[in-house]
């Protein structure tokens, strides 16, 4: 069983990826999407970021409003360490759990880290894939989320270079251009 961990810029089409590779009907662990889970009322991560932000951060539902809170962290880098000190581990602990149930059934399978040279989780993994797009692509897909230039720049300046990402990775899938060609290089790289 091999191992991948797939990281890039935000907006740089680590999703679409993810979503071709399951497709493709290899697993698949999307470390946002557990982030999400692990957030929910009534969690240990949940009181533990209440605590830290007060209940300022709480949507109406009494969920933590994860827009208000993505401000917050992006324009503090005290407090984005703060709050990556409660997700990170959790979130370790399940993509590591999830990845030893894998290897003994699967050939190939993939963990989605945005933050995954930041986090040293490379070291736990066979292989390193970076999805990448120009910058300006990148700037135009987190427009279309409805993000402004001061909250696309906050999470840029909050991860590593791409180049440095591009630099430490064992291969590189291109996203610009047609989704066709994107899959195509994802096929080669995994010798389909």
């Amino acid at each position: 069983m091999k191992s991948i961990g797939i990281t890039g810029g935000v907006g740089m089409g680590k999703s679409f990826c993810a979503s071709v590779l399951q497709d493709w009907g290899f697993p698949v662990f999307d470390t946002d999407l557990a982030s999400k889970r692990l957030v929910e009322p009534g969690t240990e991560s949940y009181h533990a970021i209440l605590k830290l932000f007060g209940a300022s951060i709480l949507a109406p539902d009494v969920r933590i409003d994860r827009k208000l809170l993505a401000r917050t962290v992006f324009s503090d880098a005290a407090a984005r360490k703060a709050l990556e000190s409660i997700l990170h581990p959790r979130i370790r602990n399940e993509w590591m759990s999830w990845l030893d149930v894998q290897k003994a059934v699967n050939r190939f399978c993939f963990i989605v880290i945005p933050l995954l040279f930041e986090t040293e989780s490379e070291k736990d993994l066979d292989q390193i894939w970076c999805i990448a797009c120009t910058e300006q692509s990148q700037l135009e897909r987190l427009t279309d989320r409805g993000w402004t230039s001061a909250e696309s720049t906050a999470r840029i300046d909050a991860q590593l270079p791409l180049r440095t990402k591009v630099e430490r990775a064992d291969a590189v899938i291109w996203t610009e251009g047609l989704k066709e060609t994107t899959k195509e290089q994802m096929a080669h790289v995994l010798g389909l």
